[in-house]
């Protein structure tokens, strides 16, 4: 950490210095996509400060996504430049972190059964009500949580799906194995929002974050809604490709 200097006597406030320095040493390679930050603990003992100038100052880095922070695991530099071609593909999200040369992996929050409301009765056009599935997952690449995505399957299209599905299956996948049907067609709609605090603390980000909201029906060869998905994609350090033909 010799690379990091703060100046008490100045009238910068610690937090910001502290947040300059770390901004600085990412921008000129000294901690590069991946590296593992200083904890908490280590900058307070190292430069005699408190505790919450290093929460203000990680938390400042974390609004500007230059960093990221891995429960239990510490902060580390995330990386930029992430490309995605999800608006114009219905290729799996684990394709969407492979093609940045990451290594993908996913947390299941919950596989449930919910109650079929009006609205998704109507979007699914289905003739009777059918309890429908819900599943919440977020997808990680170099460990870093890129999406988090909450799928709504009815379970009358699906079934058995609850009970054999394993946790970390992908649906595409779990579908061409147990049906005759598959996913031929998506339309997605994007909208840029402030996320709310649950999807903040998923996607380990500030309170208040704003990024973009893909919501997806997918359709198969019988021209059925087969899926509706809502997935929360970060912003910044992202671009998303559109192709036209």
């Amino acid at each position: 950490m010799e690379h990091l200097k703060l100046d008490k006597t100045s009238s910068i406030p610690l937090h910001q210095q502290l947040a300059n320095e770390i901004k600085l040493a990412i921008r000129s390679n000294h901690y590069t996509p991946g590296h593992k930050l200083p904890t908490e603990e280590e900058l307070c003992l190292h430069f005699n400060i408190s505790r919450p100038v290093v929460r203000q100052a990680y938390k400042q880095l974390m609004s500007e996504e230059l960093i990221y922070r891995h429960k239990g695991k510490g902060s580390f530099v995330l990386k930029n430049n992430i490309r995605y071609t999800i608006l114009d593909s219905i290729a799996s999200l684990n394709h969407q972190i492979d093609i940045n040369n990451m290594q993908p992996s996913i947390q299941v929050i919950s596989i449930e059964r919910i109650e079929c409301t009006p609205e998704m009765r109507q979007q699914f056009e289905l003739s009777e009500i059918s309890p429908i599935i819900r599943v919440r997952r977020i997808y990680y690449g170099d460990e870093s949580p890129l999406f988090y995505i909450e799928l709504y399957l009815p379970e009358i299209i699906y079934p058995k799906m609850i009970e054999n599905l394993s946790p970390n299956q992908a649906i595409s996948s779990y579908v061409k194995e147990n049906y005759n049907f598959r996913t031929v067609q998506s339309r997605r709609h994007v909208r840029a929002i402030n996320f709310s605090d649950d999807v903040c603390e998923r996607l380990n980000m500030p309170r208040a974050s704003a990024g973009f909201r893909v919501e997806t029906f997918s359709y198969d060869q019988f021209g059925r809604v087969i899926e509706i998905s809502h997935t929360y994609v970060k912003s910044i350090g992202t671009s998303m490709q559109l192709n036209y033909f």
